[in-house]
């Protein structure tokens, strides 16, 4: 088992947003961190793939893709999609391929897709 299929087998358990597992996701997708200085504790800006989204660690709340949908569909642009909520609750999104994909909430199932959709092209 690979890292990025661990990483998928612990969103699709995620019990909702966490910010620590939205870190890694974003570090699967490409995303890169910088320290840039230290303060209390130290400075660390994040940076996109293509370089045109950066935002610093200490706003990351706002760009967690596990609580953000609009930050868990960077990580599936360019293909097709689709989330919401299932009749009990659970969040769903289909991504790509006609392929449905749970999660706790839709943006955790928007990461499950992104990442399965990596995973399917490093095969």
């Amino acid at each position: 088992m690979n890292d990025l299929t661990k990483l998928i087998e612990r969103l699709e358990n995620a019990t909702g947003p966490d910010r620590g597992l939205g870190r890694e996701v974003l570090l699967a997708c490409g995303w890169r961190t910088y320290g840039v200085g230290c303060f209390i504790g130290p400075l660390i800006q994040w940076h996109s793939p293509d370089q045109n989204t950066t935002f610093g660690d200490d706003d990351f709340y706002r760009h967690d893709p596990t609580s953000s949908i609009d930050a868990a569909l960077t990580l599936v642009e360019g293909r097709l999609w689709k989330a919401g909520v299932s009749a009990d609750g659970t969040g769903y999104a289909r991504v790509g391929p006609p392929r449905i994909y749970e999660g706790k909430t839709p943006a955790i199932a928007l990461c499950i897709g992104a990442l399965r959709a990596r995973a399917s092209n490093s095969d």
